[in-house]
């Protein structure tokens, strides 16, 4: 996801490079728990194999790190967004919450 575009100077472009690197730790995180998940339900209490056992365990971090990582780019995508449009930081929430809500309630709805 690049948030920012090629033409601009170099030091926006480092800066898009950087966020982009967090993405790949956000995928990271997801894949850590979905490992932690799935050996969950296949194995009932660990593998055997001491280090891969310690790795799974270490899973429920990326609950964690995902939340972290994505309330970062919430905040930079506020900041970026203030920056360089003319918007308030409440036509963004409202945008945000109109993206966001309802697909929760309809999920809230049918649970």
């Amino acid at each position: 996801m690049k948030i920012m575009e090629t033409s601009q100077p170099s030091k926006l472009k480092s800066i898009s490079k950087r966020i982009e690197f967090i993405q790949y730790f956000r995928g990271i995180a997801i894949l850590l728990v979905i490992l932690t998940h799935t050996t969950h339900h296949a194995f009932k209490d660990n593998i055997g194999i001491k280090p891969i056992d310690m790795f799974i365990w270490f899973g429920h971090q990326g609950v964690t790190l995902f939340f972290v990582i994505s309330a970062f780019t919430i905040f930079y995508s506020i900041d970026s967004k203030l920056s360089t449009e003319n918007n308030s930081y409440d036509k963004f929430m409202v945008r945000r919450f109109f993206r966001i809500a309802p697909l929760y309630y309809l999920g809230y709805f049918f649970y």
